[in-house]
């Protein structure tokens, strides 16, 4: 039987770590069917590092790496400092700018293109090019932290489902503004409907890295295709000081709980004293001494960045203290080690929303300033418990595939030269219905804050519970107990 022909695909993602990695084992999958991959990345020093311990980097005679210049200036903050928000939205929103320089860069003829769904600036190219796009989304599908539709009983959790459906709206009409802002600066058609994220009516295929089993259930497009995330082709090993200092632990029976909150988030040094506190308290307590603790901070704070995956393939490795963002949410799952979820921002609430409702971690409640030594101690008590649990979500989202299903489905897009014959028929929503949704999000916020003014006024004052004027309930509890 001959061999299937090479083919040429090419991937582009903006400049963060955390948008290249969902990408990487797509790229090592392709390469592992005989095909040519061309990535559009930043050119910097990390991100070849990252490309070349999955063995796609220079040398590699299949892989070219097109190292493009992104502007310092990233975030939507500093953006609108640098040219204001009437600037932003001139140029189609901060995803137009962050992924500007993709669009002059990407310029071979692939079969497809495959884009992380920041990079609105290369799908353009590709539409302008006519190379049909897939577009990969590792973000959960709502960017919430409510719990699964089955969960949401009673006025309030009613309220704020309500609230979000009708933000949503909203937000999906903003972005389809913005983006067809951008192309009409490209002189490209305009949209129907917004490709940044997955909804009921997209018109571009997407493949999402989350699957049933973590991801609540819901009604999808069938241009939306869950794969599950994927464990990496190749990794960067442990060093070997690292090496040496897990292998005693593991020997010598003590549990070791990782600590980390990603590349992007920094500590300010009374954030960093905090969280030791909480940690060295549970580390101090009678029958917790076999608990060591492995913290990393992002280098420019520490000079401390541990390959990640490698440490949390390590047996010594018990617990996971994270931020949730997407790739250490589906790091700690594939390698079934249980979450204390310590979100900070942006898709993390809903990451650690799914790990609550999975039973494979537990929340934190107002984040890294929070609680988190009452947290780790409930995972400790019942630990075997939560490694039960992760292991059946664990082998849930196996079952959606991975990089072998994801590459699947970009193979067929490229043997069909697209994928139009998938689409349902778009029917696009009416502004009345984002009108609708708008006026929803009022009403549910009037109801929200009416059930919270309500809850406050039922709570006992201090002088009916039996405190004096200024005593806290905590004071009475010792003076008790003394």
């Amino acid at each position: 039987m001959a061999a299937a022909p090479s083919i040429e695909f090419a991937f582009a993602t903006v400049s963060q770590m955390g948008h290249l990695k969902p990408l990487i084992p797509y790229m090592s999958e392709l390469m592992r069917r005989g095909h040519r991959v061309t990535i559009f990345c930043d050119g910097g020093d990390k991100y070849v590092r990252e490309l070349e311990g999955a063995g796609l980097g220079p040398s590699s005679p299949n892989t070219t790496i097109v190292g493009v210049h992104f502007s310092e200036v990233r975030g939507p903050s500093a953006l609108r400092k640098e040219v204001g928000l009437l600037g932003i939205l001139s140029k189609g929103g901060p995803l137009a700018m962050a992924s500007a320089p993709l669009y002059e860069a990407a310029r071979p003829l692939p079969a497809v293109f495959v884009c992380d769904f920041f990079s609105t600036a290369a799908v353009d190219a590709a539409d302008k090019l006519g190379v049909p796009v897939v577009v990969v989304f590792p973000n959960p599908l709502s960017m919430t932290a409510m719990p699964p539709q089955r969960d949401r009983t009673g006025l309030y959790l009613r309220a704020r489902s309500l609230m979000v459906s009708g933000g949503e709206a909203v937000f999906a009409r903003l972005l389809l503004l913005a983006r067809n802002k951008e192309r009409s600066s490209r002189g490209l058609p305009a949209l129907l409907e917004q490709d940044i994220f997955p909804c009921a009516t997209q018109d571009r295929l997407m493949v999402a890295t989350t699957g049933l089993g973590f991801e609540f259930p819901c009604s999808r497009s069938p241009l939306l295709h869950f794969v599950g995330p994927s464990p990496p082709a190749a990794f960067p090993p442990l060093g070997p000081d690292l090496a040496s200092w897990l292998d005693a632990r593991r020997a010598a029976g003590t549990r070791v709980v990782y600590v980390a909150f990603g590349t992007m988030h920094t500590f300010k040094a009374e954030g960093v004293a905090k969280l030791c506190s909480e940690l060295t308290r549970v580390q101090q307590e009678p029958g917790q001494d076999s608990i060591a603790f492995l913290w990393s901070l992002p280098a420019d704070q520490q000079g401390f960045l541990p390959p990640e995956w490698a440490v949390l393939a390590h047996e010594a490795v018990q617990v996971y203290v994270t931020h949730n963002g997407a790739n250490s949410t589906y790091e700690a799952l594939l390698n079934e080690v249980p979450m204390v979820c310590v979100p900070t921002g942006k898709d993390q609430p809903a990451n650690a929303a799914r790990v609550k409702a999975s039973g494979t971690g537990v929340v934190v409640p107002g984040g890294p300033a929070g609680p988190v030594a009452a947290a780790l101690r409930e995972v400790l008590a019942d630990l075997p418990a939560f490694v039960k649990r992760i292991g059946t979500v664990r082998r849930a989202l196996a079952t959606q595939g991975g990089a072998t299903r994801a590459v699947d489905v970009i193979e067929h897009v490229a043997a069909c030269g697209g994928y139009e014959h998938l689409k349902p028929g778009l029917v696009r929503p009416s502004w009345s219905l984002a009108l609708l949704g708008t006026a929803a999000l009022g009403v549910a916020a009037a109801a929200v804050a009416a059930g919270a003014l309500h809850r406050a006024n039922l709570r006992p004052s201090p002088r009916a519970a039996g405190f004096t004027a200024g005593q806290r309930a905590d004071d009475v509890e010792c003076a008790a107990v003394a």
